[in-house]
């Protein structure tokens, strides 16, 4: 067996999810290691559905333009009940939207991750398969099998268990993988159809019987369990800075329609006594709370000050750094509903938005879904 090797993250699973921690992590420059036990990428469809906000964040890692060259924007859905087409369903989303949503096969998905994983430096290890792994205080001892180098021991900080609905690694922990399979058969194929439909939209067919479908509840049978219709989304606590701990600390936007406003003041004063975003104990790898920056809205005096950024506006009486919307392009964006507060997470996605007259409420009640202790 090879000497222990180290690495900052060991990812297990070269899968869509395996191959998106890799990039959020590799351009920080973090040390990683991405292995899977596929000699090569699956040439399945397999999930393909692709979200808008999937998109913007492969905007901002300059993936954008390639997925939308290999993807098929979806425009809706035809439904047809019994050979006949019933009404259309378009799909529209509201103008802020930058993307709309698209679909691409998952071995495509894979390949441009891959491909831009390369760029970075880091490729996929093929043929190797986890077989165990213990955990400390200070990390994770893996036990790798490849079949190129036989076994090898890696050390890591962090184990992510990106590898599937029967992963070696959740196992490895003893957690359960609750739940069931619908009683239906699907079938997923890539095929080439010669018909007059229009493009980008799904097809969903049907046929209505005289007595009904036959798969239906019939008279006498046993209701079932509709335990799962009133089952929360979320039944636990977020804990986003435990994920986040080490980054950049959280920013608080003021949207200002009128820098004098008492509403703006009361609530500068207000973050000025939340500081502690995060911050149980302030360490030097972690910002002591919330960097507060201010936007004022397009049609305000400005006034300029020494330092002022190009292309914007300071406005030298508010107690932070603020700037002038000059092209009403945050307006057009966020869509702020007069005075309105904004709180941007350490990972740059937004977090929460506010009336500035409920900024102390708002602040709490964000601490408390993020179950950051008192």
């Amino acid at each position: 067996m090879a000497h222990t090797r180290s690495t900052d993250v060991l990812i297990v699973g070269a899968g869509p999810v395996g191959l998106s921690a890799a990039a959020g992590l590799a351009p920080h420059g973090v040390r990683i290691r991405l292995v899977d036990r596929l000699p090569a990428r699956l040439p399945y469809a397999k999930a393909v559905g692709i979200q808008p906000r999937t998109l913007e964040i492969w905007d901002r890692m300059g993936l954008a333009r390639d997925v939308v060259e290999a993807a098929v924007p979806l425009h809706g859905q035809l439904t047809y009940v019994n050979g006949i087409e019933q009404p259309r369903m378009e799909l529209e989303l509201p103008p802020e939207v930058p993307y709309g949503v698209a679909a691409l096969p998952q071995y495509e998905t894979e390949r441009l991750l891959e491909e831009y994983l390369a760029g970075l430096g880091t490729a996929i290890e093929r043929e190797t398969e986890l077989l165990s792994f213990s955990q400390d205080a200070d990390g994770v001892t893996a036990l790798l099998d490849s079949a190129s180098g036989g076994q090898e021991e890696v050390r890591a900080g962090f184990l992510l268990g990106c590898d599937g609905a029967h992963s070696a690694v959740r196992k490895g922990l003893g957690l359960s993988f609750e739940g069931g399979a619908f009683p239906t058969s699907y079938m997923l194929a890539d095929v080439e159809a010669d018909w007059d439909l229009p493009a980008g939209y799904s097809v969903r067919a049907g046929h209505r019987a005289a007595d009904g479908p036959a798969d239906a509840p019939q008279p006498g049978d046993r209701a079932p369990d509709c335990e799962g219709l009133a089952a929360p989304l979320v039944t636990y606590r977020m804990r986003l800075l435990d994920v986040l701990r080490g980054c950049p600390g959280h920013v608080v936007i003021r949207y200002l329609t009128d820098p004098a406003d008492p509403v703006a003041a009361r609530a500068a004063a207000e973050l000025e006594g939340a500081r502690a975003i995060g911050t149980a104990a302030p360490t030097p790898h972690r910002a002591r709370g919330p960097r507060t920056v201010a936007v004022v809205a397009r049609g305000t005096e400005p006034r300029e000050s020494p330092g002022t950024p190009a292309g914007l506006s300071a406005v030298v009486e508010l107690p932070v750094p603020g700037y002038l919307d000059t092209a009403g392009e945050f307006a057009r964006t966020y869509r702020p509903e007069g005075p309105t507060g904004f709180i941007v997470r350490p990972d740059g996605q937004l977090g929460a938005r506010f009336p500035l007259s409920r900024t102390k409420e708002a602040l709490a009640e964000y601490l408390a879904a993020l179950s950051v202790p008192a």
